[in-house]
């Protein structure tokens, strides 16, 4: 397999998955526009709409009400060659001094450029395609900087970075802030020309001087685990698809859209969605953040897809506590009801799209065992156990 170099970074980064465990070999240099700090462009943005929004010198300050007395603060540094995000912090007012929980860090992206077998009947839509059975090539997207501007919708407010480019693709750095929460909703949004373009995306934050004490996240077994800065980089399987970063201002849990990260699989396993540690993916720095390992079940495996013209917005939430991890974490659960079918008076709740399998598995057993019952080990298989733990009945 040939993996073309690739060379991108956002002044923002974007990084994932380690070369050893998903088999990339590319490596890519960081790349910096060299250029005045941009001026941001506030002319669609909406000063009564909860978020406020200033720029002093290089430095664009966001801050946005999350509960009472407590205002997320974003600052980006608009500096060449600079960390992107200058602070992630918590203030008691709009305009108050924030205490920083993460400082001098860049967002960090990494794509994974394959193709789609469009000779299939299928096209666009085929399940049964396998994009890393052929040639991919895999690059870091490297953010120049080049314009600044500030569009609100509703309630909430993007703060749009343009100049990204990544391989093929080319679009800009996306932060939406939304008043009511702790998040920070980040997407790399970005297009190609290029046809059958299959994809996947890791991203997180990284820094060359962590200001952060320790990654920590709560493991499949419900145990917490800690790392320190200095450890290389890993893929780790965790719950509720987070893992956060805490310093003594706080903590900055990641975690992905839970709906959208996830491409098809025949099969649902923990395949270590998250990663952390210094040296992930050809990236030097220190850093934690969301994966999609390349070769998910090693059955069919159809990644994205990426058709020519099509924005693909590649996203990731930051969600700030000025608390413990086990805290953040909790904050983190609301958005998916815990991982959980929430219970509705009067209904029952139903699971369902079994495969063939399980019923195969049921007859072999019982002719293993001579048996017309149930077999010995499936009276309460583990699955069911599994999915009435999130509340199917």
């Amino acid at each position: 397999m040939r993996i073309k170099p690739g060379t991108l970074l956002l002044t923002t980064t974007a990084a994932l998955a380690l070369p050893s465990l998903l088999g990339c070999r590319a490596h890519t240099n960081l790349v910096w526009a060299q250029s005045a700090s941009a001026r941001a462009d506030l002319s669609a943005y909406k000063t009564k709409n909860g978020v406020a929004i200033t720029q002093m010198g290089s430095l664009l300050r966001a801050s946005w009400p999350m509960e009472k007395g407590k205002f997320g603060v974003l600052t980006l540094d608009l500096t060449p060659g600079a960390p992107l995000i200058d602070s992630l912090g918590i203030s008691a007012s709009a305009k108050g001094q924030a205490t920083p929980i993460l400082s001098k860090v860049d967002p960090a992206t990494v794509l994974t450029v394959g193709t789609r077998n469009l000779s299939d009947p299928a096209g666009w839509v085929a399940f049964f395609d396998n994009p890393p059975k052929r040639p991919y090539e895999t690059f870091r997207a490297t953010l120049s900087k080049s314009s600044v501007r500030v569009e609100s919708v509703g309630a909430r407010s993007t703060i749009i970075v343009g100049g990204l480019t990544a391989g093929p693709f080319a679009g800009d750095l996306r932060f939406t802030l939304y008043p009511g929460t702790r998040l920070v909703h980040a997407e790399t949004c970005v297009s190609t020309q290029r046809d059958a373009t299959a994809m996947l995306y890791d991203s997180g934050l990284i820094s060359s001087a962590p200001s952060w004490n320790s990654i920590t996240y709560l493991d499949t077994k419900d145990r917490w685990q800690r790392a320190s800065n200095s450890s290389n980089a890993e893929p780790v399987a965790v719950r509720n698809r987070a893992i956060m970063a805490q310093s003594a201002g706080g903590t900055v849990a990641i975690f992905p859209p839970p709906h959208k990260y996830f491409y098809p699989l025949d099969e649902a396993h923990n395949l270590k969605f998250a990663w952390h540690g210094a040296g992930y993916r050809g990236v030097q720095q220190s850093g934690f953040g969301i994966r999609q390992p390349l070769e998910g079940d090693r059955r069919w495996v159809p990644w994205y897809n990426a058709p020519p013209g099509t924005t693909q917005k590649m996203g990731i939430f930051y969600l700030l506590s000025e608390s413990e991890p086990a805290t953040a974490l909790t904050e983190v659960q609301r958005f998916t009801n815990n991982d959980r079918f929430p219970k509705l008076d009067g209904y029952k709740t139903f699971t369902s799209h079994y495969h063939v399998e399980h019923g195969l598995d049921f007859d072999r057993r019982q002719r293993e065992q001579n048996t017309t019952g149930v077999p010995t080990g499936l009276e309460d298989p583990e699955f069911v156990q599994v999915l009435k733990k999130r509340g199917a009945d």
